[in-house]
C-alpha cells in the first residue's frame, strides 16, 4: 500500500493543485458518497466471506458447511487469510466495520489517482461527481456494484486494479503489474479485466502487433496445455454443463448469462458503449482517447466471449470466469469520458449544448430509456459533427430536449427503488446525497470557483465528510436479544462439527454458534463452481421447501419465478412434521425450531434444549429410533 502512494501519489497527486476548495470538493463528494452509501453490517455476499475468514480460523467445522464442502472460491483468494487475522484481532462484527471503512477510503482514493492520471480540471470533476453519484451497479440484474459498502475482496481488488492502471498511464509498467498481481491474488476475477485492458492498449499503441498478436496465441496454447493436462481450474475449459447442472446454476445465478440479462442491463451496455465512441471521437488523441477505444474494446471482446462461452457453448471454465464483470471498470472509465464530453460540449454552441442534455438525460434515466437516449445523442452528434455543421436547432426540437430532460429527471427520482436496490429497498439518503453531490459539483463548475463563493466550498466539504462518516457509526442488529440468550448453552449442547438448521438463521448459525449451516439460498451461490454443490443444495433447499421454508426457494431472489413460487409456499409443518421430514437426512444433525406458532405444540419428541423461544432437536436420536417416547 505505502509502495503504491509513494509511487502514485509523488507523480500524480503532487502534480494537482491541491487548495483548499480542491479539497473541499473532494471532501464533499467523499462524504455525500459513503452517506448514500452507508456501512449496514454483514449482509449480502459479506456474509459469504466473512464465512470464508471463519473457516481459516475453524477449519473442520466449516469444511464440512455445504457452501465449502464440494469445494469453493476461498482457495483462489488470499483475502480470507487477511480477513481471518482481523476478525481473530477485532471480532466477527468490528473486523468487517474496520475492513470496509478502510477499503472504502482506499477505493475512493484510488479512484481520484486513476481519474487525475489522465484527467484535470473541469472534465475531472464531473467525472468523480457522475462515478460516485451514479448508480454503481454494472451487471445484467443490479447484483454486483463497484465501491461496495459491505465488506468483499471485491472492494479492494477494484482499488488495486484503479491504482495499477494510473500507473500504467504514467509508463510505470513493473509497478503497474505488481499492482495488477496483486488485485489478482485479491480477487482473480475482478482483477481479469486490467490485463485485458493494457493489452488492448499496449496492442493499439504498438507498431509490432503482430509480435504481440503472437504472445496472445501463445498464452492461449498454454492454457489449452493446462487444460488437457487437468490442472485445476483451466480443466473446467474442456467441460460443457450437463442439464441437471445447468437448470440449478440458471435457477440461482442467471445474471451469469447475458440472454438472462434485463432489458434495463442491455440499455445500460449500449450507454456505454455510446459513452466510450463519443470520447474516442471527441477527445484529442491521448492518454483518454486510447483508454476510450481500448475500453470499448474491451466491452465488446468480453461480452462477445460470455455470450459465446456461457450462453451458446455452455462452457464450465468460461462460465465461472463471468467475464462481463470487467464492466465495473469498464463503466469507470465511461463515466471518466462522459466527464470529458459534457464539458467540452458544454463550451460549444446550442447544438452542442442539445448533445450534452441528451447525455445528461441518459444518466438520469438509468434505466431501459438510458441506452436508445444514448444512441440518439450519438446520432445528433453524427448528424451535426459530420455532415451538417451549420444545422441549427429549431426553438421545438430545443423544447423537446429540455422536455427529456425534466422527464428523465422525474423518472430518476420516482424510480430511485430500481437504481439503487440491492436487497433491502431505497432509502432517502441515497436520493438525497447523490442529488446533492451532483447540483454542488455543477453549481462549483458554473460558478467557476470564483473567490467569494470558492470559501465557503471547503468547510461545506469538511462538513458533508463528517456526515458521511457518521453513517458508518450504526448498523442494524443482525439478530434480536432472545435469539443471542441461548447461544452459549447451545455451543455447549451441539458438537463442532455439527451440522445445523434453524430457519432464516445461516447467520446465526455461522456467526455466533459457529457451526456449519445445513442449507440456505444463499450458500447455494457456490452451484456455479461446482456441480456437485449444485446437485445436493437442490436435493436440501427442495426438502427445505416441502417443510413449509422460505429458505428452500430453488431460485435467486431477483428472478420473478422467486416471488411466483414464493406465493405458492406449502404450509408449514408443525414441529413433529418438521423433524420427522428433515432429520431423516443424515447430513443435518440438529434442527432448532422457534416456540411459536405451529412449533408451540409438544412435540412427540424430546428436545435436547428449550427455552422460553426456542427447541432444539437431535435428529441422530430420532434416525437411531432412541427419541421415539411421547413427551409429556
Amino acid at each position: 500500500m505505502k509502495f503504491l502512494i509513494r509511487r502514485v501519489g509523488t507523480h500524480v497527486l503532487t502534480e494537482a493543485r491541491w487548495r483548499p476548495k480542491e479539497l473541499g470538493l473532494i471532501l464533499f463528494m467523499l462524504g455525500a458518497w459513503l452517506a448514500a452509501r452507508p456501512y449496514d453490517g454483514i449482509w449480502h455476499d459479506s456474509i459469504l466471506y466473512t464465512a470464508q475468514a471463519l473457516k481459516v480460523l475453524n477449519p473442520s467445522t466449516f469444511s464440512r458447511d455445504l457452501f465449502f464442502f464440494y469445494g469453493s472460491q476461498d482457495q483462489y483468494t488470499i483475502f480470507p487469510v487477511l480477513h481471518a487475522y482481523a476478525i481473530d484481532a477485532f471480532g466477527i462484527y468490528p473486523a468487517a466495520k474496520i475492513l470496509t471503512v478502510f477499503g472504502k477510503f482506499l477505493w475512493f482514493l484510488c479512484l481520484v489517482v486513476f481519474y487525475l492520471s489522465f484527467l484535470s480540471g473541469a472534465a475531472f470533476w464531473t467525472a468523480l461527481a457522475i462515478a460516485t453519484s451514479y448508480s454503481p451497479f454494472f451487471d445484467g440484474h443490479e447484483v454486483f456494484s463497484y465501491g461496495e459498502q459491505f465488506l468483499t475482496s471485491r472492494l479492494y481488488a477494484e482499488a488495486f486494479v484503479m491504482g495499477s492502471l494510473a500507473l500504467f498511464l504514467r509508463n510505470r509498467m513493473l509497478a503497474g503489474a505488481i499492482g495488477i498481481i496483486i488485485a489478482a491474488l485479491l480477487h482473480p476475477l475482478i482483477a481479469l479485466i486490467a490485463p485485458v485492458l493494457v493489452g488492448i492498449m499496449v496492442l493499439f499503441r504498438s507498431e509490432r502487433k503482430a509480435g504481440i498478436l503472437l504472445l496472445f496465441f501463445i498464452f492461449a496454447g498454454l492454457i489449452m496445455v493446462l487444460a488437457a493436462c487437468g490442472i485445476s481450474p483451466f480443466e473446467q475449459l474442456l467441460k460443457t454443463h450437463d442439464s441437471a447442472w445447468l437448470t440449478v446454476v440458471k435457477n440461482r445465478n442467471p445474471y451469469v448469462f447475458i440472454g438472462e440479462w434485463s432489458v434495463e442491463g442491455i440499455s445500460r451496455v449500449v450507454m456505454l458503449a455510446v459513452v466510450l465512441l463519443l470520447t474516442f471521437m471527441t477527445v484529442e488523441r491521448g492518454k483518454g482517447g486510447l483508454l476510450a477505444l481500448a475500453a470499448l474494446g474491451a466491452l465488446s471482446l468480453l461480452l462477445f466471449a460470455t455470450w459465446l462461452g456461457s450462453d451458446v457453448l455452455n462452457n464450465v471454465l468460461l462460465t465461472q470466469l463471468q467475464l462481463w464483470r470487467g464492466l465495473w471498470l469498464i463503466q469507470l472509465v465511461a463515466w471518466a469520458g462522459l466527464g470529458h464530453v459534457i464539458i467540452s460540449m458544454a463550451k460549444g454552441g446550442d447544438n452542442q449544448k442539445m448533445l450534452v442534455i441528451l447525455l445528461v438525460s441518459a444518466l438520469l434515466l438509468a434505466g431501459a430509456g438510458s441506452g436508445p437516449l444514448a444512441i440518439l445523442a450519438l446520432l445528433l452528434y453524427l448528424w451535426i459533427e459530420r455532415y451538417h455543421q451549420n444545422w441549427k436547432a429549431s426553438v421545438i426540437a430545443k423544447t423537446i430536449v429540455l422536455f427529456v430532460l425534466v422527464v428523465s429527471l422525474l423518472v430518476n427520482i420516482l424510480m430511485m427503488e430500481l437504481s439503487f436496490r440491492i436487497w433491502d429497498g431505497p432509502s432517502w439518503h441515497m436520493l438525497f446525497f447523490n442529488m446533492l453531490s451532483v447540483v454542488f459539483i455543477v453549481g462549483v463548475l458554473l460558478i467557476n470557483f470564483r473567490k467569494k463563493i470558492a470559501t465557503l466550498i471547503f468547510p461545506v466539504g469538511v462538513s458533508v465528510f463528517f456526515v458521511g462518516a457518521a453513517s458508518f457509526i450504526g448498523e442494524k442488529p443482525s439478530h434480536n436479544a432472545t435469539d443471542l440468550a441461548a447461544v452459549e448453552e447451545l455451543q455447549r449442547v451441539i458438537p463442532p462439527t455439527a451440522t445445523v438448521f434453524k430457519p432464516g438463521g445461516l447467520a446465526y448459525n455461522w456467526f455466533y454458534l459457529q457451526r456449519a449451516n445445513y442449507a440456505s439460498g444463499l450458500q447455494a451461490a457456490g452451484v456455479l463452481f461446482s456441480r456437485e454443490t449444485a446437485i445436493e443444495s437442490n436435493r436440501r433447499l427442495d426438502l427445505l421447501w416441502s417443510a413449509g421454508f422460505h429458505d428452500g426457494n430453488p431460485y435467486w431472489p431477483g428472478m420473478k419465478e422467486w416471488s411466483t413460487v414464493l406465493s405458492q409456499l406449502p404450509d408449514e409443518l408443525p414441529a413433529r412434521e418438521v423433524i420427522e421430514h428433515l432429520c431423516h437426512d443424515d447430513k443435518l444433525d440438529y434442527l432448532i425450531l422457534p416456540r411459536s406458532g405451529l412449533h408451540e405444540q409438544v412435540s412427540m419428541y424430546t428436545a435436547s434444549y428449550e427455552d422460553k423461544h426456542l427447541r432444539l432437536y437431535d435428529c441422530a436420536l430420532f434416525r437411531t429410533g432412541l427419541d421415539l417416547k411421547k413427551s409429556t
